[in-house]
């Protein structure tokens, strides 16, 4: 089997699904906290932002 069609095998079976999965879980921790951090300071407001930066830092 030359390397080319092995190549091409492992990119069908498991390895590949592994990848895609993993580029999929760093796509979202790169795009859920651009989301959620300009709606969650617009909802809690100044105040409420400032008590959750406070909590979170304990």
């Amino acid at each position: 089997m030359s390397i080319g069609a092995r190549a091409i095998q492992l990119l069908r079976g498991r390895t590949a699904q592994n990848l895609l999965a993993l580029y999929g879980v760093q796509f979202a921790n790169y795009l859920l906290p651009l989301v959620a951090l300009p709606y969650l300071a617009r909802v809690l407001g100044p105040q409420g932002w400032g008590s959750l930066r406070e909590f979170r830092s304990l």
